[in-house]
Formats: structure tokens, C-alpha cells, sequence
């Protein structure tokens, strides 16, 4: 057979689901930014759907200017930990982009690592059979192609 040089493909629904990943990694980083707070009225305001909330606001605010999910997940995440700590309407952005407090970009950037570490390891759980001997068997038949696999999530083009 002719000789493979490159392979790529997207990781979501590719190697794995990605609705469970997610879904898991969400979960966890939810409940690593809830045990940053003492007060547990406070820490039962962060819930999946605000996170994801924020989110969506943060996109509305930025309108249209380029932000990988990675910048997404943190920003929104210090903006909940702001209108938690300093008011604001739910969904809301707390202020232009960048303009969050140090703590709360401390908090969100360490709950954001729980997030990273759970994802992975929700990946490897939820890899679909085959898929890892499906890249074996490749990487046998053609020992010098370069597999990569195209991603929109940590990444950012102009790195």
C-alpha cells in the first residue's frame, strides 16, 4: 500500500463522546469552585447551568472577538466568583473583558485545573472500544505517519 504521512481527526465523538466528558469535567469544576467558598448559600449559586450561563454571556459580550474555550471556561468561571462575591445580575459579566479581580482569576484558573485533570481522565473512561488498537494498528502499518488530532478547545490559532 502507498505510504500515510499525516492522520488527523477531531477528538470529540471521534475517540470518545464528548457530552459525558464534558458533562464530568463541568461537574468537577463545579464542585471545586463551590468548596472555595465558605459560605454555603454562596457555594450553592454555582451550579453546571451558571457556569454554562456565563459562558454564554461572556460570547454575547465579547461580540465575536476570538476566545478559545480554555480563556472561555476561566473567564466565566472568575465571573461567577465576581458576582458571587461583589454582586451583579445572574449571567451577567462583571465588567469588560480582563477585568476581573485577582482572587477570582486565582480561584477560576485553580478550579479550571480541576477541570483539565478531570476531563482527561473522563476521556480515557469514556474511549470508545477499538479506538486505541484502531491507532495502534495504524501507527504499525505506517510507522512514519504523524498522527494529530484537530481540536477548537485548548488551542488558540495564532500560538
Amino acid at each position: 500500500p502507498g505510504e500515510l504521512a499525516v492522520l488527523t481527526f477531531d477528538l470529540d465523538d471521534t475517540l470518545f463522546p464528548i457530552g459525558p466528558v464534558i458533562g464530568e469535567a463541568d461537574a468537577a469544576m463545579v464542585s471545586a469552585m463551590r468548596s472555595l467558598l465558605p459560605d454555603p448559600a454562596a457555594a450553592s449559586m454555582i451550579t453546571e447551568g451558571a457556569l454554562v450561563d456565563a459562558m454564554v454571556a461572556l460570547q454575547r459580550a465579547l461580540a465575536g472577538r476570538p476566545i478559545t474555550y480554555t480563556d472561555l471556561r476561566v473567564r466565566a468561571a472568575a465571573d461567577i466568583f465576581d458576582q458571587i462575591t461583589w454582586g451583579g445580575g445572574p449571567g451577567e459579566p462583571s465588567g469588560a473583558y480582563g477585568t476581573n479581580t485577582p482572587m477570582s482569576s486565582a480561584w477560576a484558573a485553580r478550579s479550571f485545573g480541576v477541570w483539565l485533570t478531570e476531563r482527561n481522565a473522563a476521556a480515557a473512561r469514556w474511549m470508545f472500544p477499538g479506538a486505541a488498537a484502531s491507532l495502534r494498528a495504524i501507527r504499525e502499518k505506517y510507522p512514519g505517519v504523524a498522527i494529530g488530532a484537530v481540536t477548537n478547545g485548548r488551542g488558540h490559532p495564532d500560538d
